[in-house]
């Protein structure tokens, strides 16, 4: 019974994720099916992003509850932002769906960012982990700083 349910969620949820592809391909017109990106963007990247994010900011010589402390942190940083991060590091050409109307500041400061690594392909991913290092450490100070 167990398994069934855990079938099912899994069946619904790649149906879910290859509809709202479909969805975005018709309205923002993209021409190419391309599954491995496709795959890569909608059902790992927020995996991928997670443990990039983790791996990038976290002191494994601090005690357990500054651990915990921060990884909230990044874990509000990811949901605001993967879609973002998602584009940056997998495909260029989603990047113009996935910046409709910046709001918020860091939604504008990505942005600002996916153009110049559009710019500059050769250092993408390089500019990408910069920038995520920057942004966490940027919120868990201000963390600690309300915490002070």
């Amino acid at each position: 019974m167990i398994l069934t349910g855990i079938i099912i969620f899994l069946f619904s949820f790649v149906l879910g994720k290859i509809g709202k592809f479909f969805v975005i391909k018709k309205v923002y017109k993209i021409k190419k099916f391309d599954l491995i990106s496709f795959l890569i963007a909608f059902v790992l990247w927020e995996p991928l992003i997670m443990l990039v994010c983790y791996m990038l900011s976290i002191d494994f010589k601090k005690n357990k509850e500054e651990r915990i402390r921060e990884l909230t942190v990044l874990n509000q940083f990811t949901e605001n932002t993967k879609y973002e991060l998602a584009s940056i590091i997998f495909k260029p050409q989603y990047l113009y769906f996935m910046f409709e109307g910046a709001k918020d500041e860091i939604t504008k400061d990505m942005y600002d960012l996916c153009l110049k690594i559009k710019k500059n392909r050769k250092n993408r991913k390089k500019i990408l982990l910069q920038q995520i290092k920057r942004e966490t450490n940027f919120r868990i100070n201000n963390l600690n700083l309300q915490r002070a």
